[in-house]
């Protein structure tokens, strides 16, 4: 039996279709933007990626690309010649270093009252640009590592931390903080030591903690370039241990912007 078709049925048809796919493509495109609203609400973000930066968040390693959220409690890392910008609620960002790897314990959207950022630095070297410095009473942003506290005073500092590395000034201690300070003030300390037995840091200057010891006497970030002598690793270690990361680079003026590369880390 021969089946006729009315006329106008494909019509219809064609029409449904493309109905369809207007839809489908309304939702696609509703999900994306959704997407990006909530890439925004995190506690930070990352504003800057290079080369291959994971977020850890959860206990889920989450590949990192400009716009992706990032929380309290979230670990930052960073592979070879890779970089990363995380940038606060408050604006503060810090830039990570190649190699490196950052916990933050940050001011949290769901909590109003929590103003205090404490940034571990487990691996590598982290450059600081903190907004809201306080020139007295107890600093809102410290940046820790496993031997050393680095208390912000001021707005802008670096800080390196290595582990298993050998220093001839410094026989049998294979753990090191350096940190060099370019604006305010940067209380430095071992993790271990009373707070008295800290060390303030003037813009220009900077300081290392070496394993468990008090950290050394300030010394200008303008000697980075000389010879490691007995009494010269606070103004030169980090030229010789990382590629000058705080005596070269970040003494002529930093690392940010196209002409200034974020830092590079030693090898762990």
């Amino acid at each position: 039996m021969e089946h006729k078709i009315a006329p106008g049925t494909y019509l219809y048809r064609a029409s449904f279709t493309a109905r369809n796919l207007f839809l489908l493509t309304t939702m696609v495109v509703a999900l994306t933007l959704g997407s990006r609203a909530q890439a925004q609400t995190g506690d930070a973000a990352i504003t800057t990626a290079t080369g291959t930066v994971q977020v850890i968040h959860a206990g889920k390693t989450l590949t990192a690309v400009v716009g992706t959220p990032v929380f309290n409690g979230d670990e930052v890392d960073t592979a070879a010649a890779s970089s990363a910008t995380v940038t606060l609620l408050d604006k503060s960002t810090l830039e990570i270093g190649e190699l490196s790897k950052v916990k933050l314990d940050i001011p949290s959207r769901a909590a109003a009252n929590s103003t205090t950022a404490q940034i571990s630095l487990l691996a590598g070297v982290v450059r600081s640009f903190v907004v809201h410095a306080v020139a007295a009473g107890a600093p809102s942003y410290e940046v820790h590592t496993p031997n050393a506290v680095a208390a912000a005073r001021g707005t802008k500092f670096d800080v390196t931390y290595q582990d298993g590395v050998d220093r001839k000034e410094f026989k049998g201690c294979r753990q090191f903080t350096d940190v060099a300070v370019y604006d305010g003030v940067v209380q430095v300390a071992n993790a271990a030591s009373p707070t008295g037995q800290s060390v303030d840091l003037n813009p220009g200057y900077k300081s290392t903690v070496p394993c468990a010891l008090l950290p050394t006497a300030p010394a200008a970030i303008a000697a980075a370039g000389s010879t490691l002598g007995a009494g010269a690793v606070a103004a030169g270690v980090v030229a010789a241990v990382a590629g000058g990361v705080i005596g070269g680079v970040a003494a002529s003026g930093g690392f940010s912007g196209p002409n200034n590369p974020p830092p590079a880390s030693p090898s762990r």
